[in-house]
């Protein structure tokens, strides 16, 4: 319609168009006609002659705008647009049992235009149109959707495979690798993760086996501690024995026991023989002491 009321204004003030501008107004009305089916009828009104149509039937457009013109149309027009010299309405046309968006008016001092398209092609238009964008919307929506997914899956993949190693790390399971070769910030982090493996399993190797070597000098010291404690319980035994056969029989010499040189000889025999054995005993704790601190060497010797 706006193109149509442009060839009007075009020609207004001009009462007359020459061979000319008749077949580019036609070449026009007839596109108008052709890509949007408006009719168009542009009429002389001093002695209603058509200057330019593109309707089959002019006559009967014509007189629909005559009866507009001199409002002498019964019928009942729903006014879209008005103006002082057009007026866009809609109407309903009984024989043809259908809906029209028509516009007529003035666009110089005698001459009309009267234009007019089916409201059901616009509709047509408008569903065809509606339809053309839901498909176009779903498959897009379609397309969208596998991209989507599959850049997702691109990206969070490579994070599940970390997550999983990470799992894996904090049961000191240091087997698995990040075996991603990309440049990005991901293959970044899994080549982090990779290096972090390799340290922590072997940092905890190291602590494994200095937890062993600990673990194996705390029971040999353990049992070195059992058989101090059970050699001086021995050593002590052994002690005892003498050390009360020197007190008993030093005791009998003081209190004049053994008178006779016999009884003090053996009273001092006893003595002389229990101390000797305390001073071996005391002399095999000083060569063990010397062994046990590396100050003496053992001398290894065959003998029957």
């Amino acid at each position: 319609l706006d193109e149509g009321k442009a060839i009007a204004d075009e020609f207004a003030g001009s009462d007359k168009l020459d061979s000319g501008e008749q077949t580019d107004a036609v070449r026009l009305l007839k596109t108008l006609n052709d890509k949007y089916n408006i009719m168009t009828v542009i009429v002389d009104g001093i002695n209603d002659k058509v200057i330019v149509s593109s309707a089959r039937d002019a006559g009967f457009m014509i007189n629909k705008a005559k009866k507009y013109i001199i409002g002498n149309d019964d019928r009942r027009a729903q006014i879209i647009k008005q103006d002082n010299n057009f007026t866009i309405q809609k109407t309903f046309e009984p024989h043809s049992r259908s809906f029209y968006l028509e516009c007529w008016g003035y666009y110089s001092d005698n001459n009309t235009i009267f234009m007019t398209t089916p409201l059901a092609s616009i509709r047509e238009s408008v569903e065809l149109s509606n339809r053309f964008l839901a498909y176009v919307g779903i498959a897009a929506l379609i397309l969208g959707s596998v991209i989507i997914y599959f850049v997702s899956k691109t990206v969070t993949s490579p994070i599940l495979k970390l997550s999983e190693i990470a799992k894996r790390m904090s049961k000191l399971d240091f087997e698995a690798k990040y075996e991603g070769h990309s440049q990005d910030e991901i293959g970044v982090l899994g080549s982090s993760v990779n290096v972090l493996s390799d340290r922590l399993k072997e940092a905890i190797g190291e602590l494994k086996s200095a937890n062993n070597q600990l673990q194996k000098d705390i029971e040999q010291k353990v049992q070195i501690d059992e058989m101090r404690k059970e050699f001086i319980a021995n050593v002590s035994h052994e002690l005892k024995t003498p050390i009360a056969l020197i007190q008993g029989y030093a005791e009998g010499l003081t209190e004049g026991i053994a008178e006779d040189p016999d009884s003090r000889d053996y009273y001092c025999g006893v003595i002389l023989d229990e101390a000797n054995k305390m001073n071996k005993m005391v002399r095999q704790l000083l060569t063990l002491t010397a062994l046990e601190f590396g100050n003496d060497q053992v001398s290894m010797e065959r003998f029957d």
